[in-house]
């Protein structure tokens, strides 16, 4: 595995250092298929699958093409899902345009294009859900509410 084998191709210790912490449960891997693996892990892990998404996994070609480097990887990843990479400004958008080639066509997105903003702060992200300019959200806080008007004091 490129994380734990320094002799792996796609091995970045950068990424390691990163990300080595979020799979130490795992034990190992068993290919099922060419479309499938199972992931044995130390005792049960019900955030690995979250911490597998935190993994860049390499494409081996495109890993050559960049260069051997991470952060270009993610920058120009290449994949087979339903949205296609077209271009990202790190901690400010990701864009995302539909992949009419996707094997599903079933799961063939009905929009051309996907932009994801990412909005670390709660009030804003519910503000920007009140306000009509965003159509969802990740994480909204626990408890928004629309303004009342001014607030009232009781004795």
């Amino acid at each position: 595995m490129k994380l734990t084998d320094q002799n792996a191709p796609q091995y970045d210790r950068r990424q390691v250092a990163q990300t080595y912490g979020r799979i130490g449960y795992i034990a190992g891997f068993e290919t099922l298929g060419d479309h499938a693996i199972n992931i044995s892990t130390r005792e049960p892990d019900a955030l690995l699958p979250h911490h597998l998404g935190c993994i860049v996994f390499s494409s081996p070609t495109q890993w050559e093409k960049v260069g051997r480097s991470c952060e270009d990887h993610t920058c120009a990843p290449v994949g087979t899902g339903p949205w296609k990479f077209r271009s990202i400004v790190p901690r400010q958008r990701l864009e995302l345009v539909k992949n009419a080639g996707y094997w599903d066509p079933a799961r063939i997105p009905t929009t051309d294009r996907l932009v994801l903003l990412p909005i670390p702060d709660a009030s804003n992200r519910v503000a920007t859900l009140l306000s009509g300019q965003w159509p969802g959200s990740r994480r909204p806080r626990p408890t928004p509410c629309r303004p009342c008007g001014p607030p009232t004091c009781r004795s």
